[in-house]
């Protein structure tokens, strides 16, 4: 994994030296790196609006944006096959932790969503992804060992998955990859779907767990509930939670539940930053399972 922790990085081997300088520069001012306390895109006033060249700590100092970006930068050079892949698509698992049980790159996606919708969202929930994404990006941090130099420069991983307590694999998603050298922003908005869907829950049947997965083409609250043959609410998975734009997936364990059909109801009332999206405002969809003891 690149070695890079809130602009102390190591960028030999990436695609291309010179994007991830430029990149860097706009992070960099006479005070050094960012260290302020984690919170939203604010001034202190309001929210910061037009599109921002440069980002230094003068202009606003917050630790957790640095290290979403660096984040974003280890995901890339995963999907890029620099550095060895399936990183984003890894499992995060910390007991209490809001976040356990997302992927990496869903991670990436809510903090985004919290730096820019920051109002009313509490102050322990920036310190939370601050100190969690910290401990990813950190996760892999070592010496860089190259193994090729042919085409372009690829990377050992320096630590195993089973070495760090708090990840674990996704065999049951395919990680995204990319052959050639894209940019940062097609990496990530090539993931965004263009439309709501529901999709089919894998395996099905199952026994005694099963995952429930569903598209957003924007950021919304989301409910997600079950219901046995008689329609009666027997599980609330999720109620009003605010999710990011992207594939979205939740493990579904039916331990408690005795056999038979059940029915998973997905409600969303989206979100747009500054009302562009022009979709549908509210998508309601539901799909059948069986429980096979």
């Amino acid at each position: 994994m690149l070695s890079w922790h809130n602009q102390n990085m190591n960028i030999c081997g990436w695609v291309d030296i010179r994007k991830s300088t430029d990149l860097m520069n706009t992070m960099f001012d006479k005070k050094g790196l960012h260290t302020g306390a984690p919170r939203g895109f604010t001034n202190g006033i309001g929210q910061i609006v037009n599109k921002q060249k440069k980002v230094p700590p003068s202009k606003h100092n917050n630790r957790l944006m640095a290290e979403v970006l660096a984040l974003k930068f280890n995901i890339a050079a995963s999907a890029l096959q620099v550095t060895p892949k399936g990183f984003g698509e890894l499992v995060y698992e910390e007991v209490d932790n809001p976040l356990t049980g997302l992927m990496i790159k869903q991670i990436g996606l809510r903090a985004d969503t919290f730096l820019t919708y920051w109002k009313n969202v509490d102050t322990s929930v920036f310190y939370n992804l601050d100190t969690t994404i910290r401990k990813i990006n950190l996760a892999f941090n070592g010496d860089i060992d190259s193994t090729s130099f042919a085409v372009r420069t690829t990377l050992k991983g320096y630590r195993s998955v089973a070495d760090v307590p708090f990840l674990r694999p996704n065999p049951g998603v395919e990680p995204v990859i990319f052959a050639d050298d894209r940019s940062m922003e097609a990496i990530f908005s090539s993931e965004i779907p263009d439309v709501f869907a529901l999709h089919q829950n894998y395996p099905n049947p199952f026994n005694p767990t099963t995952t429930l997965s569903f598209d957003l083409p924007t950021t919304g609250y989301v409910n997600l509930t079950i219901y046995d043959m008689l329609g009666k609410e027997v599980n609330i998975l999720l109620q009003n939670e605010l999710m990011d734009a992207g594939a979205q997936y939740y493990e579904f364990d039916a331990s408690s539940l005795p056999s038979g059909i059940y029915y998973y109801r997905i409600n969303v009332t989206a979100l747009s930053e500054d009302d562009e999206y022009s979709g549908e405002r509210n998508f309601v969809s539901t799909k059948k399972m069986m429980l096979i003891r």
